[in-house]
């Protein structure tokens, strides 16, 4: 205890909270949301990248991202406006999370409608008007489905399994 005490008054352990984040930090962090993101392009604003508790945060343009700074990459980010959504809906990561509610819907054509989008713990999950998925972002399995009101009633109606079940009601009731 004594010399743990020892280690922090002599400054070996630094927390993150309460200190600036150097220029070689905010190149780290532009750098995780631009390999989160798949988009080269994207230029954050430096002056919104600060220090949460143990990890870097970037809020910008109805984003947020939460950075490692052990290993430089996004840990948790949420994407809350029509912009946000647009953008983080061209990277990879969310391609795999519709390819894993097609083949858990059994529709090759739904693409759920989004208004939030949330990563964290290895988890994409997508809201929208009666619509709540949350993927496996490595297996691409659906691990959680909500599906409320119209959109997710039309989902469900152009998926595979619906129309077997609807056919087999129908030719049981015909008999």
């Amino acid at each position: 205890m004594i010399t743990g005490l020892l280690l922090v008054s002599a400054g070996c352990i630094m927390p993150l909270a309460g200190r600036s984040i150097t220029a070689e930090e905010q190149e780290q962090i532009r750098n995780a949301t631009r390999e989160f993101l798949d988009n080269q392009n994207y230029t954050p604003d430096e002056n919104l990248m600060t220090v949460d508790g143990h990890l870097f945060r970037l809020d910008s343009e109805g984003s947020m991202f939460f950075i490692e700074p052990s290993n430089h990459t996004v840990v948790r980010a949420e994407f809350t406006t029509p912009s946000a959504v647009a953008r983080v809906e061209a990277s990879p990561l969310h391609t795999k999370a519709v390819e894993g509610i097609r083949a858990f819907l059994q529709n090759e054509e739904y693409y759920p409608h989004a208004t939030r989008i949330t990563f964290f713990d290895d988890r994409y999950q997508i809201e929208g008007p009666g619509i709540l998925f949350r993927v496996n972002i490595t297996s691409g399995v659906v691990t959680v489905a909500e599906l409320k009101g119209e959109e997710a009633v039309g989902a469900i109606e152009q998926s595979e399994q619906y129309r077997k079940v609807q056919e087999a009601v129908n030719s049981s009731s015909s008999i």
